[in-house]
């Protein structure tokens, strides 16, 4: 490795060091809550479905557009939203795999997790504006949070 190659390192380096410390917090949730205080229950609901929400909208999206460059174009032309793509990715992750072992698997944590995401992204949204009592769908919230849970484990890239 040559002089500039070790200089170059040390900077990326230290790029990284103060990136991830100052934007890129990956130690910080956002759970788009407004300012106040929240209990400890709602913000570990929105906490774990805002990383959920993450998850899609950035990372997988990412991986997949670097992947498939059609979907990429489809979602630049306004043809589908980023969550219009995962969809397609998996889809076509299905057609990939149906001989394969994993299939079954995989088959339902993909349909789990987008479920969840839209779930949380649009049935709850809707619900959140004519909720009158808070605590009018608790168990639902529960329910849906154990179920991210036992999914959790899909949720890399």
């Amino acid at each position: 490795m040559g002089v500039m190659s070790k200089i170059n390192n040390k900077f990326r380096n230290a790029k990284r060091w103060v990136k991830h410390r100052t934007n890129d917090r990956y130690d910080i949730v956002k759970t788009d809550l407004p300012f106040g205080y929240h209990d400890i229950d709602k913000r570990m609901l929105h906490a774990n479905f805002s990383l959920l929400v993450e998850f899609i909208e950035e990372e997988l999206f990412s991986v997949i557009c670097i992947i498939s460059s059609k979907l990429e174009n489809l979602y630049a032309t306004g043809v589908l939203d980023k969550e219009g793509v995962v969809v397609s990715f998996f889809e076509s992750r299905k057609e990939s795999l149906i001989n394969s072992e994993e299939y079954e698997n995989l088959l339902v944590e993909d349909d789990e997790i987008l479920f969840l995401y839209h779930w949380w992204t649009v049935t709850r949204k809707e619900r959140e504006s004519s909720e009158k009592d808070p605590d009018q769908f608790y168990n639902e919230d529960t329910d849906m949070l154990v179920r991210l849970m036992k999914v959790r484990k899909a949720l890399w890239t």
